[in-house]
């Protein structure tokens, strides 16, 4: 059995990795997320929600309650999202509760807005906005792949069809083994699904309907277990699989995904990853990237697509940053290339390495001071 760092030949280039925070945290860092000069870090197992931090000079600037407008939770807060032309604002997933709330970001300070309970009688896995009235959300449906709400919180219409598969194979269970990070284009109208148990990305017209499949990273298969948990059909997730996919980001021509490979975490750490993955929105791959300074747990892009950042596991917890510029010249979109028609995954990208020369130019700033 090949392991994920041995599908592709390696190359090499040198690409600065620095460090622009280390420091304390209000609890367990999960995703990333670059709005405007800002950095947003969401947080787990705390009463705040998110973090900003500045990456210019490592300072931390306001804190997000997990208790918004009219006392509203945001306790099970589970994804950010930007706001489609809007660098000063961005929206929180509570997965529990099924809501977005739009948080806006002045100087670093967070002013929550009244969240958006969405209305589905299906587990929500993901959401993010299309539009300032139109939302995409992943879930346990039983005849689409996603799912569009408006403004209200109510289901508009369903799209695209629902993940393959045998009969005998519970159709909540197929949407649990394609679950993955969602990543909107509403500039070019597409929807990416970076799949977390498979090495594939999903590529997804305005519609729904599919546009590629990018098989970027073969995973060895095993056999899909179920179990019935609270009267809820579960998949049973194998604790020596390896994760795939474990974030993704984009710009209105280019999406980032981080790869796992990995199965092994510690007790109650997320899953972390060393290689990203670049693709073009036809589902192009463009760049596979290997991490030679330490593995990433969330990744987030600026929307000039010259900076990379990425969130380590370290302890204190650390947000390092790539310089993209150097990738240039070595198979980033063209104008022409972004006119091309759709592939659905063949060939091989080339793997370049990023070797780190790490510079912990900033120290951390504890909250508060």
């Amino acid at each position: 059995m090949r392991s994920p760092a041995a599908v592709f030949p390696r190359s090499a280039l040198t690409i600065r990795q620095e460090t622009v925070f280390s420091g304390h945290l209000p609890g367990r860092p999960k995703a990333l997320l670059m709005v405007g000069r800002w950095l947003v870090v969401l947080v787990a197992a705390s009463d705040t929600a998110a973090v900003s931090v500045e990456p210019m000079n490592g300072k931390t600037g306001g804190v997000l309650s997990k208790t918004v407008e009219n006392g509203t939770s945001l306790f099970s807060a589970w994804a950010i999202a930007p706001t489609p032309g809007d660098a000063k604002s961005f929206w929180v997933f509570d997965v529990t509760g099924a809501r977005l709330a739009r948080v806006q970001i002045d100087n670093g300070t967070f002013r929550p807005q009244d969240p958006i309970d969405l209305i589905s009688d299906a587990h929500l896995m993901d959401a993010a906005p299309l539009t300032d009235s139109t939302f995409v959300a992943t879930g346990l449906f039983t005849r689409s792949r996603v799912a569009f709400f408006d403004r209200t919180g109510r289901l508009r219409r369903l799209g695209g069809l629902p993940p393959p598969g045998p009969s005998t194979l519970p159709m909540a269970v197929r949407q649990q083994a394609q679950a993955g990070r969602l990543t909107v284009n509403p500039a070019r109208g597409r929807i990416a699904i970076a799949n977390a148990h498979s090495g594939e990305i999903e590529i997804l017209n305005i519609d729904g309907s599919a546009l590629a499949r990018s098989d970027v990273r073969p995973l060895p298969s095993s056999p899909l277990k179920w179990t019935t948990l609270g009267g809820s059909t579960v998949l049973e997730v194998d604790t020596l699989a390896a994760y795939g996919y474990i974030d993704v980001a984009s710009t209105t021509d280019l999406i980032v995904a981080l790869f796992s490979g990995s199965a092994a975490t510690p007790r109650g750490s997320a899953p972390s990853g060393g290689r990203i993955d670049l693709l073009d929105w036809n589902g192009r791959r463009l760049e596979a990237i290997e991490l030679e300074g330490g593995d990433l747990i969330a990744i987030a892009i600026d929307s000039a697509r010259s900076f990379l950042y990425g969130l380590t596991r370290d302890r204190p917890p650390r947000v390092v940053r790539l310089d993209l510029r150097d990738l240039a010249a070595v198979g980033l979109p063209t104008a022409s290339e972004k006119r091309a028609k759709p592939r659905t995954g063949t060939g091989q990208p080339t793997v370049r390495h990023l070797r780190s020369r790490r510079v912990v130019s900033r120290t951390g700033v504890h909250l508060g001071q």
